[in-house]
């Protein structure tokens, strides 16, 4: 069963079906005022969790969803609107809006209400040193550099900037290319 949450913007609209690709999801955040957005929960998900994010401050609770849109700086009446629509597309079963998948979600009507902010964050870096299929650096006219392998992180630029932009996807190739540049660096050495 999916959480009962809705991502909202400063004005209190959903922007985005919420169970869209992360890279999708911040692709819309940016546009948003200020790059800001707040993950809307009740009383019927992780309470622990949330009570321990608002004692941290990261999170906002009230038990009425205009308080909480004033606490967070959240338009009060743009927010009830919008979870009484959202509401309304659960009871109905079908989100009119973004077409989001709403089997297993429950509505948002049970205090306390919790806010929890999301803005954009750096995932990692996508860019690094060219190399050819042996693992060799080439320079800036694509000349392989005598002696200089790379692999991982610091090689990931071409696979990266124009394949996928995500996390975790270079794990593979960091292993298998680590070797082969491994082999490459020992075989120049002798």
């Amino acid at each position: 069963m999916w959480m009962p949450y809705a991502y909202v913007n400063l004005s209190g609209e959903r922007f985005i079906n919420e169970t869209s690709d992360y890279t999708i999801f911040y692709e819309e955040l940016i546009k948003q005022e200020d790059q800001v957005s707040y993950m809307i929960f009740d009383g019927n998900t992780y309470v622990e969790a949330l009570d321990k994010a608002v004692e941290k401050g990261s999170a906002y609770k009230s038990d009425s969803l205009e308080d909480l849109a004033e606490q967070a700086g959240i338009d009060p009446e743009g927010l009830t609107a919008t979870i009484e629509n959202y509401n309304t597309m659960i009871e109905n079963g079908e989100d009119t809006e973004f077409g989001k998948d709403l089997t297993g979600h429950a509505k948002v009507d049970t205090p306390d209400y919790y806010a929890v902010k999301v803005v954009p964050t750096i995932l990692g870096t996508m860019s690094g040193l060219s190399t050819d299929l042996d693992t060799q650096v080439l320079d800036e006219n694509g000349e392989a550099i005598a002696g200089l392998y790379a692999a991982g992180e610091v090689a990931n630029g071409m696979f990266f900037n124009k394949v996928y932009p995500a996390s975790g996807t270079s794990i593979q190739m960091s292993t298998t290319l680590g070797r082969v540049a491994g082999q490459n660096a020992a075989g120049f050495a002798k």
